[in-house]
């Protein structure tokens, strides 16, 4: 047993020598340098990436597209660095990348039997990208979700409703998408007014409104403009407006016309309609 013990203690006596020591520390030394290159390397190319396609001086594809594909770059950037920078200590610190290779090979075949939902995300998510199907920044329904697209990858779409939730779909659920944000987007309401109101002085107004409305609101591509009656009922007469606006200001432009409709009439006499019904009485007496 002391034997044991004493050889234990000459041969860790050993390993101390100069020499591997000195290996050993030359080992540390090389692996932290790859460290911090992969950081500088990783820190270059995000910053020159951002800087090329986002900059306005000369831009080669539009704003939303660039937006979409920097965060995108700069993951692959940073897997790409990682996989390197690992396979790299790996072989510094002896270990046989060949035959890790040639394993990780055969275990890939038999993990992808079992991660094909993750493989079916990534190969929708590069269609979708290729397609530009949407992109970031965009008003989107999809998966039963609606919101603001903050953010895209190969594998998950991340979208934030207006309830301020953040919504993490795979892109493998993604069979349906709804996009609002097309290059011009449709404002379309109707507003009710009473029957005995003559049409006339109401065209009127709203066409007066309807240029002091476009001069000073720049989103408005098209319009403000009258389509005419939709319908007549019990209830008054109903008119239909609608208007062309940029991209994700629709929603708010109709609120604020509505809200310029309603004021501009009222200042004139004209009040929204309201369902009247009408009552009618018989004398029974009669029939005595």
């Amino acid at each position: 047993m002391l034997a044991a013990f004493e050889s234990v203690v000459n041969s860790f006596r050993e390993s101390l020598s100069f020499e591997n020591l000195k290996s050993l520390i030359g080992t540390v030394l090389v692996i932290a340098l790859i460290i911090v290159i992969s950081a500088l390397v990783m820190r270059i190319v995000n910053s020159r990436l951002t800087a090329y396609l986002l900059r306005e001086d000369k831009r080669y594809m539009s704003e939303r597209r660039a937006k979409t594909l920097v965060p995108l770059l700069k993951s692959i950037v940073r897997y790409l660095v990682y996989l390197i920078a690992g396979l790299t200590i790996l072989s510094k610190l002896g270990v046989p990348i060949g035959s890790l290779l040639a394993a990780a090979g055969i275990g890939g075949v038999a993990i992808g039997f079992g991660a094909q939902s993750l493989v079916r995300d990534v190969i929708t998510g590069f269609f979708i990208l290729f397609e530009d199907q949407f992109a970031v920044g965009d008003h989107v329904s999809l998966s039963g979700v609606s919101g603001t697209v903050e953010e895209m990858t190969l594998r998950v779409t991340k979208i934030r409703d207006f309830g301020g939730q953040l919504h993490i779909v795979p892109n493998g659920q993604i069979n349906q998408v709804t996009n609002h944000m097309g290059s011009r987007m449709r404002v379309l309401f109707e507003i009710t007014v009473p029957i005995d109101v003559d049409g006339k002085k109401v065209e009127e107004i709203l066409c007066n409104l309807f240029k002091k409305f476009a001069k000073e609101h720049s989103e408005v591509q098209e319009g403000p403009s009258l389509l005419g009656v939709s319908r007549v009922d019990h209830t008054g007469v109903s008119y239909q407006l609608i208007a062309k606006t940029d991209p994700g200001q629709q929603w708010a432009v109709e609120r604020e016309l509505r809200g310029a409709v309603w004021k501009e009439l009222i200042a004139h006499g004209i009040y929204p309609a309201v369902p009247q019904q009408e009552l009618r009485t018989s004398d029974f007496r009669k029939f005595d």
